[in-house]
Parts: structure tokens; sequence; C-alpha cells
């Protein structure tokens, strides 16, 4: 039978090779990488050498007759379409105490009412009820979460009582806050309400964030409010500082990791931080602006941090390589929504009060069964011959639904920051694993991900 090295195969400096579908490692031999380099035959009848067992199992190589993106194109399609733990992103309010110059939101006063509340209660009992062998899980997001802290504590009393009446298994919950209302006293309101760790974003060092990110009210200073809340957090609750970065302050990002280690906020268990980079949604057909930075840009901005951060010895969130081939985010999940404190239900946390394409009512039950299919759900990550030859696809599936739509309606596209900054990531988790020459390893990191972020 004739063989040949998988199209997902990325070669690195220093011999190791990693396998995009599979998230597989091999420092290969020298018959190994004969096998690697070009189709190869291997007598049918002979019982295969341990090498080669090695590489087919790891998914670097396939018989020559295998159709290769036809099973990639199968196995999405079987993974997107299955039923899923279902995941809510609920909006408790979409009023804010922040007024962020990049925020991409429409903010309106007043919280979820208890009509909305009762109804979504009935439609996890209607609808989501079927997959109750699989916990719930809950991100609070916004608006600000926190100022909607009642319409939170009674949504969390009636999960409370499903699980009581086995409609649901269990359940979950995180938060998405600026961190400024999560003061001790807040805190000790959210005891018991399942919420295991909260995303808190910091735009910089003192005197950048408190220019980015300021009280609507009077445009008073929020960082050190903030840090406070953080440090005084109790232990068990894991924090993620996000740090939205552009070209105003991608220069001063070593300057907050020192900040905030000096305060505490880095030197508290449980705490660490990532960036993200500040997405263009007015004008998605440009690379590049005088404040967005580009994708290849961030890559290069995010690296840097990383081996920054690993020098210095503070906790810095890789975002690895994942495959992607069970959904890129909650919009491959279909037991999974977004929830507008109006009772709008929509596939994108991106979406919220920002053009969204709603899919379904909570106060309409008849749009329950059958809810629209969003434009995101029904795209086709392998519509694009340039893609399809990539190695990066099984990582990407094409990136960010949302992005990349609005991209394509300018006739626009642009690769993930991941593509740029591929070898990088994959040599640093490469020197991390033992790789014994011809023998391949799986990285936990790189497992088909579960659509709960």
């Amino acid at each position: 039978m004739l063989y040949k090295p998988s199209a997902y195969n990325v070669h690195l400096p220093g011999g190791a090779v990693f396998n995009t579908v599979s998230g597989s490692f091999v420092k290969p031999t020298e018959q190994q990488l004969d096998w690697l380099d070009q189709p190869f035959p291997l007598a049918g009848d002979a019982e295969p050498p341990e090498a080669f067992t090695a590489l087919r199992q790891g998914g670097f190589v396939m018989p020559d007759e295998a159709r290769e993106a036809l099973m990639l194109k199968a196995r999405w399609y079987e993974a997107v379409t299955s039923d899923r733990a279902p995941t809510l992103t609920i909006a408790p309010t979409m009023n804010c105490n922040f007024g962020c110059d990049y925020c991409f939101e429409s903010h309106e006063p007043g919280i979820m009412s208890a009509e909305v509340r009762t109804q979504l209660e009935k439609f996890i009992t209607a609808q989501l009820a079927a997959q109750a062998a699989y916990p719930l899980h809950v991100t609070w997001f916004g608006g600000e979460p926190l100022m909607g802290l009642s319409a939170i504590l009674d949504l969390s009393d009636r999960f409370d009582r499903l699980v009581e009446q086995g409609v649901l298994s269990d359940w979950s919950a995180f938060m998405i806050t600026n961190g400024h209302l999560l003061t001790p006293k807040t805190v000790k309101r959210l005891e018991g309400r399942r919420i295991s760790g909260f995303q808190i974003t910091i735009d910089g060092p003192r005197e950048i964030h408190d220019v980015r990110r300021v009280l609507k009210a009077g445009r008073k200073a929020t960082f050190d409010t903030i840090c406070g809340n953080i440090v005084a957090l109790p232990e068990p609750y894991e924090v993620s500082i996000r740090v939205n970065v552009d070209r105003r302050n991608a220069t001063e990002l070593e300057q907050l990791a020192h900040q905030l280690w000096e305060n505490g906020v880095l030197r508290r268990p449980g705490t660490s931080l990532y960036l993200a980079n500040v997405e263009n949604y007015d004008r998605p057909d440009l690379a590049e602006t005088a404040t967005v930075l580009s994708n290849r840009e961030f890559a290069g901005v995010q690296q840097r941090f990383l081996r920054f951060c690993t020098d210095h010895g503070y906790p810095c969130s890789d975002e690895g390589v994942s495959t992607s081939l069970q959904g890129v985010c909650q919009v491959d999940n279909v037991n999974a929504f977004v929830v507008d404190s109006d009772g709008s239900l929509m596939k994108c946390w991106a979406e919220l009060r920002n053009r969204p394409q709603v899919v379904a009512h909570l106060c309409d039950e008849s749009t329950w069964p059958e809810p629209v299919l969003s434009s995101f759900e029904d795209r086709d990550p392998f519509d694009d011959d340039e893609c399809m030859s990539c190695p990066v696809l099984p990582l990407c599936m094409g990136a960010c639904p949302k992005l990349r739509e609005m991209r394509r309606n300018f006739d626009f596209k642009m690769c993930p920051p991941i593509k740029h900054c591929l070898t990088d990531v994959l040599q640093r988790k490469a020197s991390e694993m033992d790789l014994d020459a011809g023998h391949a390893i799986q990285d936990r990191t790189t497992q088909l991900k579960e659509l709960a972020r």
C-alpha cells in the first residue's frame, strides 16, 4: 500500500514535527523523516514497523488514497451539528459605568426584567433540559454585569432550583467584569453563586489605563480601585486579566506587568494576564489603522510579551495551539446562546447591541423550537482554496466567524494571529515536552476543545 505525509504537518527548526489535526508532536528518526518527505510504499501483508505505527497513530502519514480534506470536512460537520453542553452568555443589564473609547456596544439603563428571567428559566427547561447529562455553563456579561447584580442573584437561585428539580444536572458560572464594582461587599453577596472566576480588563500601566478606561461619571480614574479589588479577592477565585492591545499601549505592556507585580495583583494566587487585539468592527476591511494593529503586528507583540513574562516569572496565559475541529467558539455549539437583557437570543457575544442577528426571543415561545440559523453558524470554513491548502486550517477553521463575515463583505481576508507566530508557539511547546526520537506525543493543550469559553 502507498502512504503519504499529511498535508497538515508543520516542520519546526530543530527537527520536531507537529500535526495540526491530531495535535501531536514527533521528533522523527532518519527513517521517519524519509516517510514524512514523500509518498512511500509499505507491504500490505507485513507487520508495520513501530516507527511507522507512531507516525500513523499521530496522523503524520495516511494511505495515499485517503482524501484528507474530505475527512477534515466530515469531522467538522459532525462535530458542529452534534448536541453539546448548554452554554449561556447572559447580560443581566446593558448598562455600564465605564466609557471606553473602543467599546462597540450601545449601553442602556435598566436590568433584565422579572418576566424575561422567568422566560429564561422556562427556555432552559423546555429547550436545554434534553442536555441534562451536561452541566449548564453561564458567563455573566454585559454591559457591566455587576450593575445588574440583583438579576444575577435571582437567576442564580433559579438555576439552583432547576438542579434540585433534576432539570439540570449541575451548573457553573464565570463573570466578565470591569472589576470596579467587585468590592469585598459585592464578593460577599456572590458567595455560593457558583462563580469560579472573573475576567477583568486592565489596559496598561496606571497612566494609560486611566485614560482608556474611565468612569462615565466625571471621567474618573479606575486603575487603583480595580487593582485593590483584585488583591482583596479570596483565593479560590481565578482571575484572568485581559489587556486590550492597540498602538497606544503596545509599547507599555512590560511596565504594566511590573506595576501589577509590585502592587500585588500578579502575586495573588490564581491570577494571570493575557493579551487581546482590539478589533476594528467599523472598518474590518483595513488590516491596520492609526490605532488598531494588524494580526501580524499583534502576533509579534504577543510573543515578545510572553518571553518577557517568562523571563521575569510573571504569570501570563498563552492561548497555545488548540485544534478547532469541534468549533471555533460558542457559535458552533447548537446549545449555546447569548441572552440580551431584553430577551433577545443570538449566537455571538460581539452582537450585543451591535447589529445583532436575533435567532429567537425569550418572550416569543414560538421561536424556541427552531431558532433562525445565524449566518455565522451557516458558514463554510472550506470554501476558500487558499485556506484549504494551509496547514493552519485545523487550528483556526476560518477564525472568528463574525470578523470573517464582516471582512468578506468588504472582499477582504485577514489570517488570525496564530498564523503569524505558529513556529514560535510550537517551538516553545516542543521544548517543554520530553520528545523521544521516533515517538509521537499528543500535547494535552492541543486536544479538541469544548465550546465553553
